[in-house]
């Protein structure tokens, strides 16, 4: 199974700001490259994680 970067890896900078707004996060990265790397260490913290989890239907 691909990791959470390695999904998001092919994918441009417009393409990250739509997923970071879907998880309420300000995207502040000049690049595709910067963007995932910030995107990913913020969707990884576990506190935004259990809130995002938590708001899913069962």
């Amino acid at each position: 199974m691909p990791s959470l970067a390695q999904s998001l890896s092919p994918h441009d900078l417009g393409h990250l700001h739509i997923v970071a707004e879907l998880w309420g996060l300000d995207l502040e990265a000049p690049d595709a490259h910067q963007g995932l790397k910030e995107l990913t260490a913020a969707m990884l913290q576990p506190g935004l994680l259990l809130e995002i989890v938590s708001t899913l239907p069962p």
